[in-house]
Formats: structure tokens, C-alpha cells, sequence
């Protein structure tokens, strides 16, 4: 007897005899899901490593890369992490004056323009501009302290 008809002696001593029968048998098993399937059958071609290499040893090149941005990316961080920020820099963005977002054409283009060293130093040039103009214009429109307006009614004047 040969080692493996050994050992499934000794375990078909334990095994009910309806069950013996597959003991050291493969059984195929499908599933059946119906016929209807959400993959795309028109990339099978593409997607086959055997097709693919077939290529290859054809051409002696590998298929090309289809286009986009490619970079390493490992210092981003988590994705959860950058869509929070990205959302929070739309927020910011629809939060800011109308004027200051008349001037850019996205939030994106906005963040790119504020990113950029030089660009802070605009910014805080435009700001300070824009603060000593509020306080002038704030000066001008406010009578001075030592004259007080005539009291509104029903107030009476301080007694003196």
C-alpha cells in the first residue's frame, strides 16, 4: 500500500461511510450567478497576460502607458486626509470676498497662486494696503471723542 492509501485508511475509520466516498476525491464546485455580469468584456483582449506577452515577444516593446500624471505620491499622506484639506481649501475659498474670487477662475487656481513664495508677499502687501485704507476711511467717518452728539430722546444729559 502506498503512503497516501495509508493514511486515508486511517481516516475513513472516523469518516461516515456516505462521506467516504469523496475522501482524497476532488469535487469541481461552480457557482452560478446568473448570466447577467458588470464586467466589461470588450477589455479582455488588453487585459490577458498571455495576449500581452505574446505582444511583447512580437514587438520586443511593452504596450504603451496610457497618458496621465504619474509621481511619487508617498508623502501625501492618507486619502482621507487630502480630501478633508481639499474640501476645507473649496471652503475657504467660497468664504473669501467676492472680488478676490472674481480674480481667479477655480479654487484650485486660488490655492496655486497663494502656495507661491512670492505670491505672500503680494498678498500681505495688498493686505496691509487695504488696512491703512479701512482705518483712514474709518477715521473720517467717526466724529472725534471730545464732542459728543446731541443725545438721542428720552436720554437724559449727564449731570456735570
Amino acid at each position: 500500500m502506498t503512503e497516501r492509501k495509508e493514511k486515508m485508511a486511517h481516516v475513513s475509520e472516523y469518516v461516515p461511510p456516505e462521506v467516504r466516498q469523496f475522501v482524497g476525491k476532488r469535487i469541481a464546485v461552480k457557482l452560478h450567478t446568473g448570466t447577467a455580469t458588470r464586467v466589461e468584456q470588450c477589455h479582455q483582449e488588453n487585459t490577458n497576460i498571455n495576449k500581452i506577452v505574446a505582444r511583447y515577444r512580437r514587438s520586443g516593446g511593452l504596450p504603451e502607458a496610457p497618458e496621465g500624471n504619474y509621481g511619487d505620491t508617498t508623502d501625501v499622506g492618507e486619502y482621507y486626509d487630502v480630501v478633508t484639506k481639499l474640501r476645507e481649501a473649496r471652503e475657504s475659498f467660497e468664504n473669501l470676498p467676492s472680488q478676490i474670487k472674481d480674480s481667479f477662475a477655480t479654487p484650485e487656481e486660488f490655492m496655486e497662486y497663494v502656495s507661491q513664495q512670492e505670491s505672500n508677499a503680494n498678498i500681505r502687501a495688498e493686505n496691509a494696503a487695504k488696512d491703512r485704507a479701512n482705518q483712514k476711511a474709518a477715521k473720517s467717518d467717526v466724529p472725534p471723542p471730545d464732542k459728543p452728539s446731541a443725545p438721542a430722546e428720552g436720554l437724559a444729559e449727564p449731570e456735570s
